[in-house]
């Protein structure tokens, strides 16, 4: 992402503040460790070359790298602010809440049936936060 001559938080959280913070609730929960200013961007209308909103959340190639402890990684998309990703999740569900629409079903973990149990303590953690 280019950062010209701009407030590039001011400018990111107003053209999509609620997937901002949503892209580092879901990093925390799935341990993913490689979210950096490269692996997130800003999706474009063709028309026009105008900003639209973030692009979907991408790359999770590096998931469940971070699975070993609660607080998970460095978080690198904090503009600067050094924190783990689970102090910026907390964070994050402090300002948009956790938004969670159902149950997550455990089959979803049938192939990595060891990451199930750590999602799931994280999960915990952010539906208590207030």
């Amino acid at each position: 992402m280019s950062h010209h001559c701009r407030n590039t938080k001011k400018y990111i959280l107003s053209l999509d503040k609620h997937n901002y913070y949503m892209m580092n609730i879901i990093d925390y929960l799935i341990g993913n460790t490689d979210r950096h200013w490269g692996n997130w961007g800003v999706l474009v209308r063709n028309s026009d070359n105008k900003p639209v909103r973030l692009y979907d959340l991408m790359d999770f190639n590096q998931s469940f790298n971070s699975y070993d402890n609660m607080e998970g990684s460095n978080c690198q998309t904090m503009f600067g602010e050094h924190i783990n990703q689970k102090e910026a999740a907390i964070k994050s569900v402090r300002i948009i809440g956790l938004n969670q629409i159902k149950e997550v079903d455990k089959k979803f973990f049938n192939e990595l049936p060891q990451f199930y149990e750590m999602f799931c303590k994280r999960l915990e953690l952010l539906r208590l936060v207030k």
